[in-house]
């Protein structure tokens, strides 16, 4: 190697960068938002401040069109106060057929899960969720999904 100066070599920085979120920036829809303010686009957005919300109701999803089939074996979900008690991640190919990838139950308060499962093909992802933690609505700050 040639280092061109009496020098030596010199580094200002290195990124070293994580896994590309698949789910960043990608189009979204929910069975409901609680306002406009709370639209499902907002857990995709890499913006830590905004988050989706749901009716107040159980049985609420959220899911996601990662526009071409790729291949998912890791999902973090972070939960603003208003979380998931017990919620289902599924995936599919179509957006008519899912399979669930991972349950969670018994969730006892807000904060992020990191869900690893099976390497899997889809095009969709759902957080599909069963029963709320509180009496507000499911309210999902960022869904990032890997593989």
């Amino acid at each position: 190697m040639h280092r061109g100066t009496a020098y030596g070599y010199s580094l200002y920085s290195l990124d070293v960068r994580g896994a590309a979120d698949l789910a960043a920036g990608r189009p979204a829809t929910a069975s409901s938002s609680e306002t406009a303010a709370f639209t499902p686009d907002r857990a995709f957005d890499n913006n830590g401040t905004t988050r989706w919300s749901s009716d107040r109701t159980d049985d609420q999803w959220l899911q996601v069109d990662l526009g071409t089939v790729n291949t998912v074996s890791a999902a973090t979900l972070v939960w603003e106060a208003a979380y998931a008690r017990d919620y289902d991640l599924q995936v599919s190919t179509d957006g008519t057929t899912w399979t669930t990838v991972s349950q969670q139950r018994g969730r006892t308060t807000a904060g992020t899960d990191t869900l690893t499962f099976t390497p899997t093909d889809t095009r969709y992802v759902r957080m599909q969720g069963i029963h709320r933690g509180t009496a507000y609505g499911y309210s999902l700050c960022s869904l990032r999904l890997g593989n």
